[in-house]
């Protein structure tokens, strides 16, 4: 049959790693260490959206207390222009 079917390829890659516990451990320990390289692009790909996400949220929330600021400046300017401007202070009398 010759050794290129698949137990004799195992056994041979088993006696080279020092016995099938150790052959063992060191598919395992390779599987761990792919696995956390898997793991850490995950976290990086996540956190990279999360901080988009966030100065996102940060820059349409300044622009939002931007605008509210400017809308309290213009009902103001409109409350001291029908009162006569600023300063100046009604009797409570009309003409």
């Amino acid at each position: 049959m010759g050794s290129d079917w698949d137990y004799a390829q195992k056994s041979a890659e088993m006696k080279r790693a020092g016995g099938p516990d150790a052959y063992h451990d060191s598919v395992r320990s390779e599987g761990k260490a792919e696995g956390r390289v898997e793991g850490a692009l995950v976290v990086t790909v996540v956190t990279a959206a999360v901080a988009a996400a966030v100065a996102v949220w940060n820059k349409r929330k300044a622009r939002a207390e931007r605008v509210r600021q400017e809308q309290l400046k213009r009902l103001d300017d409109s409350a001291e222009a029908q009162e006569g401007g600023p300063g100046q202070v009604s009797d409570g009398e009309d003409g």
